[in-house]
């Protein structure tokens, strides 16, 4: 399903196999939670969009032309980027924005960024395939719509479940899963939208939950558990949790830091008492 910087197959199925993972989608309700302790370490997150430079990520999704997003993100290498593959093909330019407030294109486009992966998509969304079609569905378009009855609504957080899923994550927990675009403050970052653009998203979040509805018996059923950090969402397809147990539970049982490291050496193959008292002697 993937393909790296050469447009060679690669798989990285299973990656984070059995693992949780946080889902950053940008909504405001995401600044009510204490970002920051998306560093800790075994914490897993997958941003979609531009939220992938306002909290802590492990890796970033987008559909749109990557001039739209901060050329930071792209040149992170601890971020695994994952792109559609026409991304690739038409050598998408990377914009910069310096600390002048002044926008410079970089000299290297999105393929020749690090960790960056390539994905084959498609536009006709079925609950039934989501999961097991070799592609990744973002939504769909008015091809899409005509094959499938579904109404046109292309969604990249469609894709990000899909990768998630891909990847071998078993729970997500999606943190500004909001569904209610406000025009006075529309994402968790600084970002404008004139009111047509809110509307149109708000629209949108009405065909999303749709899906999303549609699609959690299909999770479940594959054992994939999505769960919302947001009591208050719009978005009525999947239950709640707070944030404090998601993030126990997006530790992956990694103690926190600092890691305890004396007694491994002398005390290997031991465990309990005797290695308690190994290391004492």
């Amino acid at each position: 399903m993937l393909f790296n910087s050469k447009m060679e197959p690669i798989s990285l199925a299973g990656l984070w196999h059995g693992c949780s993972s946080f889902l950053a989608l940008g909504g405001p309700s995401m600044n009510r939670f204490p970002l920051e302790r998306l560093r800790e370490r075994g914490v897993l997150c997958l941003s979609v969009n531009n939220t992938a430079g306002w909290v802590p990520s492990t890796a970033f999704v987008c559909n749109d032309p990557c001039d739209k997003f901060s050329g930071g993100i792209f040149l992170d290498p601890k971020i695994i980027k994952f792109l559609p593959s026409p991304r690739a093909r038409r050598g998408s330019r990377l914009r910069l924005k310096g600390t002048d407030g002044v926008f410079r294109w970089l000299e290297k486009t999105s393929k020749e960024m690090p960790s960056t992966f390539f994905f084959s998509r498609d536009f006709e969304f079925s609950p039934e395939t989501f999961l097991a079609s070799a592609t990744v569905n973002c939504g769909c378009n008015d091809r899409g719509r005509n094959i499938t009855g579904w109404a046109k609504n292309i969604f990249t957080p469609n894709m990000a479940f899909k990768l998630l899923y891909y990847l071998g994550v078993k729970e997500v927990f999606c943190l500004g899963l909001d569904f209610q675009m406000q025009h006075g403050q529309p994402y968790a970052y600084l970002q404008k939208k004139h009111s047509g653009a809110v509307l149109s998203n708000n629209e949108k979040y009405v065909l999303a939950d749709k899906m999303f509805c549609a699609l959690q018996p299909v999770f479940m059923d594959a054992g994939f558990h999505v769960f919302n950090v947001n009591e208050t969402s719009g978005c009525t397809a999947f239950p709640y949790v707070p944030f404090s147990e998601a993030l126990e539970r997006c530790r992956n049982n990694v103690p926190p830091e600092p890691l305890d490291l004396s007694g491994y050496d002398e005390t290997k193959n031991l465990v309990g008492e005797a290695a308690t008292q190994a290391m004492l002697k």
